[in-house]
């Protein structure tokens, strides 16, 4: 059966997730990520886990430490926060991307890290920040020293697959245990997944549990 969920909100507030997220309905995403919880709950079953991705930008950092609390209340096991730079679509500009070279948003992207690293802790949800830390390491190590980041954001190994796993005849070494929401109307199965299978058309009118 379906293994992991992976939602990108980029909110923590519903007036920030509609800023950001064009042509979707904030209530509508929660109550159906709380289904989905409560559902596998239900069941007994450890699976599907639910993790939250957030992409961090001029419009969303003030919200971003209060994007794991609620994660927490949505039943979501790990957050990933990921850095904006790549506005090549309809719901994204470059006035959102984060300028570090300016010193008041760069002191205030560090001193958010480290808030989200500690509110984490205190949920005991998984959390990836290396992207976000990444960025301020290329840009600003001056202030990636002064905020101690490497010790939120240690950075992790890449994943090495076995060769023998792949399947060429199948989208993805794990085929159609993971589940992306890739836009309002598509979805793909996997992370890594073909060409073919990034953006499979969803039923608008339905729920994604049916």
């Amino acid at each position: 059966g379906l293994h992991h969920v992976a939602c990108s909100l980029d909110a923590a507030t519903r007036p920030t997730y509609e800023q950001v997220r064009l042509h979707s309905d904030w209530e509508t995403v929660a109550r159906n990520l709380k289904e989905l919880i409560r559902r596998r709950n239900e069941s007994g079953r450890p699976n599907p886990t639910l993790s939250l991705s957030f992409v961090l930008m001029r419009h969303n950092l003030h919200e971003a430490a209060d994007f794991i609390d609620l994660a927490r209340d949505l039943g979501a096991r790990a957050v990933n926060y990921h850095w904006l730079c790549w506005t090549v679509t309809p719901r994204a500009s470059r006035s959102m991307i984060l300028d570090l070279k300016d010193d008041h948003t760069a002191h205030a992207v560090c001193a958010t890290l480290p808030e989200i690293a500690r509110r984490a802790r205190e949920q005991d949800i998984d959390l990836v920040l290396a992207p976000a830390a990444n960025a301020v390491l290329k840009d600003r190590p001056d202030l990636y020293e002064a905020y101690d980041l490497a010790d939120h954001s240690p950075r992790a190994e890449p994943l090495s697959l076995d060769q023998d796993l792949v399947l060429d005849h199948l989208p993805c070494v794990m085929p159609f245990t993971w589940f992306r929401i890739t836009s309002p109307e598509t979805a793909c199965f996997c992370h890594e997944s073909l060409p073919s299978y990034r953006y499979i058309p969803l039923r608008a009118s339905a729920s994604l549990l049916d």
